[in-house]
């Protein structure tokens, strides 16, 4: 080791100033795990990262699918009607799932929901919808939540990123209407804390995702979109 150092002081490296670095950088980026979390305080510029770190690739092996194609998106996309009546979603009819694959698909949700609560905030519409049919365990079901699964493995390193602001709670509030089974629809809200930027980019990661299908039937996309404010405002 110490021939090593004389090597490496001769061709210029400073060992007292590559420790000093470190040690500045270990004193600047504090690392913290909690329930799972990863969290790393950057003490210079007070910011707060949250990750999951190696989990997509843990639960990826978990179900053996680690080399699956990826998707671009959470869910399939379904194209808008804009004019004219729009007709109701229609059941699930595909066939029922054997009880060992209604415990897979079981558990996939639940982890799904967790990484959802915790990090991945951009499946929480697509989790939600798939945790609210669960009861009736299908093979269509289990392929919207194998979806998810390859979405995850296209984006394993979602991070949550928390800036200094105001702490001004802002909100955003959307509705889907008669986008469910039984003429039932969906609110959606959007939590954060702080402004945005030129591009009305909000500076941090949103402190809460809400999606859930709302608990009476509205008659309009109107009355939607009501409810969904009452519910983000709720929050």
């Amino acid at each position: 080791m110490e021939r090593l150092e004389r090597v490496l002081n001769d061709a210029g490296y400073n060992f007292a100033r590559a420790q000093g670095a470190q040690s500045n950088k270990a004193q600047r980026f504090q690392k913290f795990h909690f329930c799972g979390l990863d969290i790393e305080h950057d003490t210079l510029k007070h910011k707060v990262t949250l990750y999951l770190n190696g989990w997509v690739r843990k639960l990826l092996a978990k179900y053996g699918v680690e080399d699956c194609k990826t998707e671009t998106a959470p869910y399939k996309y379904t194209r808008p009607v804009y004019a004219g009546k729009q007709a109701p979603v229609s059941e699930d009819d595909s066939s029922p799932l054997s009880a060992q694959l209604t415990i897979e698909l079981q558990s996939k949700i639940e982890a799904s929901n967790w990484g959802a609560a915790c990090v991945n905030y951009d499946t929480s519409l697509a989790v939600s919808k798939v945790g609210s049919e669960h009861a009736t365990p299908t093979k269509a079901l289990l392929r919207e939540v194998n979806h998810i699964l390859r979405y995850l493995a296209g984006h394993p390193s979602t991070v949550l990123q928390f800036h200094p602001c105001d702490m001004m709670l802002h909100t955003v509030s959307d509705a889907s209407f008669c986008g469910e089974t039984k003429g039932r629809s969906r609110a959606g809200g959007v939590l954060y804390l702080g402004g945005c930027d030129e591009n009305n980019h909000p500076f941090s990661s949103p402190v809460e995702v809400m999606s859930h299908i709302i608990d009476c039937i509205p008659n309009s996309t109107a009355e939607a979109e009501y409810v969904s404010v009452h519910d983000t405002a709720k929050r």
